[in-house]
């Protein structure tokens, strides 16, 4: 598994409010949980969505052979087929002409929208 991001969003309720501890943190030991293998498979549905329809044009077969995998995962949920607009916005807009970002948060956990 790659390393988590700095300012990532799972920790952003501590760096919004102090900025200095993103950098702090690097230090200490990456520590696994369920919430964190359920985040990085959802990064990895919204990335093979997002070479599907951006990078790499791919046929239905081979698109829904790779969405089985992820489905066969016990953490899989259905709404985990959803991007960070403005992660993905940022990534690509020097590729593609964006004007519009729409974007719905969704927080299950939260039964909030």
């Amino acid at each position: 598994m790659e390393s988590h991001a700095l300012l990532s969003g799972s920790s952003s309720h501590r760096w919004l409010h102090c900025t200095p501890s993103a950098k702090l943190e690097e230090k200490l030991p990456e520590s696994a949980s369920e919430y964190a293998e359920e985040g990085s498979l959802a990064h990895e549905i919204a990335e093979l969505r997002l070479r599907k329809y951006c990078i790499e044009p791919m046929g239905a077969r081979t698109f829904n052979a790779r969405i089985k995998k992820f489905k066969g995962n016990e953490l899989f949920q259905e709404e985990m087929l959803k991007l960070y607009a403005l992660g993905a916005y940022t990534e690509y807009s020097f590729l593609y002409p964006i004007d519009t970002v729409k974007m719905t948060i969704v927080q299950p956990r939260l039964d909030s929208i």
